[in-house]
Formats: structure tokens, sequence, C-alpha cells
């Protein structure tokens, strides 16, 4: 696992309102979990399986994008290493 870089996630929800907020991650995969997680606890919001979630990290900016069906996928795949397994299983309570 990388070190944590601060990372703006966002999303449309169904409703067509875009979500976002900010994350300390170590990577694109944490970053969106942890980003879904605070923005459903705030606005019971998440985005469709297939929507786009944008992640920037900063700095410098370094825009990626996923979805939450790849997001899922990757958690629940086993882990490289055990600190990517170690990573996996505690984000995986964070999941909608």
């Amino acid at each position: 696992m990388g070190s944590a870089t601060l990372c703006s996630v966002s999303f449309v929800d169904r409703r067509g309102v875009r979500h976002t907020t900010q994350v300390a991650a170590a990577n694109l995969y944490e970053a969106a979990i942890l980003g879904i997680h605070l923005i459903s606890q705030q606005w019971a919001e998440e985005p469709a399986p297939l929507a786009k979630i944008e992640v920037e990290r900063q700095p410098p900016s370094v825009p990626e994008q996923t979805t939450l069906k790849q997001v899922r996928d990757w958690v629940h795949a086993a882990g490289r290493t055990a600190s990517e397994a170690a990573q996996k299983e505690r984000l995986k309570f964070m999941l909608v």
C-alpha cells in the first residue's frame, strides 16, 4: 500500500445530483470506497453500479475514474499482499 494522499471523490446520483467529498486514501479504490461511504452517510445517496466515480488525487492533480461495480469487484478479490488483504477487509464494511 502507498501512502495516503488527499483525494476529491465525486459521482452523480440517480437523480442527476453531483456529490463530492474529500478523503485521504492510498489508492483509487480506497478513495472511492471512503468517498462513497462519507456521501452515503451524509446524504443517503450512492452511485448506480455502472455510474462513473471520479477520483482526483492532489497534488499534483491526477484524475482517475472507476465504477461502483469495479470497486466491489476489487474489494471482494483476494489481496495480493497481506497488507492489501487487511485493507480490503477493513473497507468491505464501508460499502453500502
